[in-house]
């Protein structure tokens, strides 16, 4: 008779944790994947004193164990461009960088710019991307 209420008893108790666990909840099985590398530029930039640099704000992330390939950012106006690079490294965290954008010629003004950044990874031979591009203001 001991070994039926025993044996009644861990029954029961599997049929409480299999109800228990049938009610946890569980992501999705059409969850959208963590991305694994993001790039957003800031909507706001500092022109230099000269006009031929220009800092602006990029935050980025990537993936461990992926390597970075290149991570840039870009601004142009109808009379200059230049281009920028940045050290992220992929630890899965977001880094905030100051990036500083030299001009390949003419001076940048205040007012109106196109600003890109862009970031590449490469794992294994496959490689991902990401891009942010917005018009922003030189302050």
């Amino acid at each position: 008779m001991r070994h039926c209420r025993r044996l009644a008893a861990s029954v029961g108790l599997v049929v409480g944790a299999v109800a228990f666990l049938s009610v946890v909840p569980t992501a999705p099985s059409d969850a959208a994947p963590k991305p694994q590398v993001s790039v957003e530029v800031a909507d706001i930039a500092t022109l230099g004193s000269d006009g031929q640099t220009v800092s602006i704000e990029v935050t980025a992330s990537c993936a461990r164990p992926w390597q970075v390939l290149e991570a840039f950012v870009t601004i142009s106006q109808p009379q200059a461009s230049g281009m920028g690079g940045f050290p992220l490294s992929c630890t899965g965290r977001s880094q905030t960088f100051a990036v500083t954008v030299t001009s390949f010629g003419l001076a940048f003004e205040p007012g109106d710019a196109q600003a890109g950044a862009f970031v590449l990874i490469e794992r294994r031979g496959e490689t991902r991307q990401a891009q942010d591009s917005e018009v922003i203001q030189l302050l």
